[in-house]
């Protein structure tokens, strides 16, 4: 564990490429935690997760795992952190008992009797070879053998990428009753929100590099507010500092805020207008705070 008790610190943290820069990236993972990284394709998810992994190094700034510095000691480190991603490469002529047989070689916490219980868990044929294994077969295998090595930390990065709506939910419910059942720290990235709002505690949002927002699911989803109001006047909207969009029609706006409770409903009221209140999607959370960035980094002449 790192001084600040952190599982994961990344502090200062800067990873540079021609048509890509990740800038004094700041980001810890609990005990106990299960955060989720949500981002546009191309925003940094990856790179964070490459970084912790020590596949990559950063360019700036401190990354320790475990209390244990990924640029000194990863060898150690990943005797403890497992990690998984869509495109991770088996051997294909081998089978899926042959890989388990080899990673309990490996890993001295390998849990067999954990890993022929996932084996029921996943459906998986241990005598099937990893080259007749479908999309999400495989991802389940990676997702077994990670997990019987019984890690303290587990990444993830979008591992049900390419996998078809309803296999996809089958693996997140499948992932999300582990984690029930299983004390884990985990963290992912995904590029389907109704993914991460169902898994995660805490979610980060991810944009160019970025970290525009870094709250628990619940505060998202409490704040955040779509306010459906007859206003007479676009300028009464100067009393509110929290929006972040704003959709017009003749009639009508649509509202929304970030920062919505009971003064700012007191303050519509004390206009004079009545509103009606509703809940926003993560996904619905998540574009609206990345527009309201971008087009304030455009207003002040900066490419988002």
């Amino acid at each position: 564990m790192n001084k600040d008790g952190s599982l994961i610190s990344m502090s200062g943290v800067a990873k540079r490429y021609e048509h890509f820069t990740m800038e004094n990236f700041n980001l810890q993972l609990s005990s106990g935690e299960v955060l989720g990284l949500i981002g546009p394709n191309g925003a940094g998810k990856t790179t964070c997760l490459r970084l912790i992994m020590g596949f990559i190094s950063a360019d700036q700034g401190d990354i320790e795992v475990l209390g244990k510095s990924v640029k000194h000691d990863i060898v150690s480190i990943k005797q403890d952190v497992a990690y998984v991603a869509e495109d991770m490469r088996m051997f294909g002529n081998k089978t899926i008992q042959w890989h388990m047989q080899f990673f309990s070689s490996l890993f001295v916490n390998w849990d067999q009797p954990y890993a022929t219980e996932l084996l029921e868990t996943f459906q998986l044929i241990p005598q099937q070879q990893v080259k007749t294994l479908s999309l999400g077969q495989r991802i389940k295998t990676s997702l077994l053998l990670a997990l019987a090595r019984r890690p303290r930390i587990l990444v993830l990065d979008e591992p049900s990428t390419g996998l078809d709506p309803v296999a996809r939910h089958e693996l997140t419910s499948q992932l999300f009753q582990i984690m029930l059942n299983e004390d884990h720290s985990v963290i992912f990235s995904s590029q389907f929100t109704q993914d991460v709002e169902r898994l995660s505690d805490r979610i980060v949002f991810i944009d160019d590099g970025q970290i525009i927002s870094n709250q628990d699911k619940e505060s998202y989803l409490d704040s955040w507010k779509r306010i459906d109001v007859c206003l007479e006047a676009e300028k009464d909207l100067k009393a509110f500092s929290d929006i972040k969009e704003v959709q017009k029609n003749a009639l009508n706006m649509s509202v929304i805020h970030s920062e919505f409770n009971s003064e700012i409903q007191k303050r519509y009221s004390q206009l004079g207008y009545s509103i009606e209140i509703s809940k926003l999607t993560l996904e619905e959370i998540f574009i609206a705070q990345t527009l309201h960035r971008r087009q304030h980094l455009s207003a002040k002449g900066i490419n988002a």
